[in-house]
């Protein structure tokens, strides 16, 4: 596996690779588009973590809202090929190997909260993949409008005050808000060309499916965090595959094409490109 960070050399930016999978199941692949971030790994299946960035915790920290996970049943990635960021486009791609092998290409769209898995499978029999949303708070309830699957949240307590309290700050917690209070989240997956059982979804991807879904953040009823959810993916749709893709792709040029710094240096102004990651 290829170690450190991954920089400019010249006018190309380097992928940061992995040419096996990490024996530790915690290390994963990101990408973002400044506001929602993944984090994906491949322990056996994979699972895409979600991130926000306003979801910061009273610790510091960046608590993961939910998990996708896509469990490929024929097990593909245990002939594994590589895996790699690629950030100039802000992609991530996985591939097993073989001629009839699985590649996944994830992306988190740079115009709105939806993120895009491009699943190919050329696999000879497919079995499908398993798809579900994990979550692990208390406060999450589930949704099926029309072909609408969501999950949605609602921070009606508040651990930050519940924090101060233990810290014996009791007058504070008494009289102060938390900022946290009441926002709440929501994440809508279209499953009209799924296979449902219970809260699974199944679906054979062979040689092509593209899953979608979406991250909503924000105040107010738990029915208008689905809502908001929900449009996300409705307006997304009605871009269409190509026009996303294309917006995404001239998005990620413009950042890098502006992402460097002039300075002087011996008598002359030079130009420093850097990638970071």
């Amino acid at each position: 596996m290829n170690k450190g960070i991954a920089t400019w050399t010249g006018e190309k930016l380097k992928k940061l690779v992995w040419n096996e999978i990490p024996a530790e199941d915690w290390q994963f692949l990101a990408t973002g588009n400044g506001h929602i971030g993944i984090t994906v790994f491949l322990p056996d299946e994979m699972i895409i973590q979600v991130n926000a960035n306003d979801n910061w915790n009273e610790s510091g920290d960046l608590p993961g809202i939910f998990r996708i996970h896509i469990d490929f049943l024929d097990k593909p990635f245990k002939n594994f090929k590589k895996a790699f960021t690629d950030l100039k486009n802000g992609l991530i791609v996985f591939q097993s190997g073989g001629k009839h092998g699985v590649k996944v290409v994830l992306r988190v769209q740079s115009n709105t909260d939806i993120v895009i898995v491009d699943i190919y499978d050329h696999q000879k029999d497919s079995n499908g993949v398993k798809i579900w949303i994990e979550t692990w708070r208390n406060g999450f309830k589930r949704y099926l409008v029309d072909s609408y699957y969501v999950v949605a949240e609602r921070n009606e307590s508040s651990e930050f005050k519940q924090l101060c309290t233990i810290q014996f700050m009791q007058d504070w917690a008494e009289n102060n808000t938390d900022p946290w209070l009441h926002l709440g989240t929501a994440a809508a997956v279209d499953t009209s060309s799924m296979k449902q059982e219970n809260d699974c979804f199944f679906v054979n991807p062979s040689p092509y499916f593209q899953l979608k879904f979406s991250v909503y953040i924000g105040q107010g009823s738990y029915e208008k965090l689905v809502s908001n959810a929900i449009s996300l993916l409705v307006d997304g749709n009605s871009m269409g595959i190509k026009k996303l893709e294309s917006f995404h792709k001239n998005s990620f040029k413009n950042l890098w094409a502006n992402s460097f710094l002039t300075i002087l240096g011996d008598d002359e102004w030079k130009k420093i490109e850097g990638a970071w990651y």
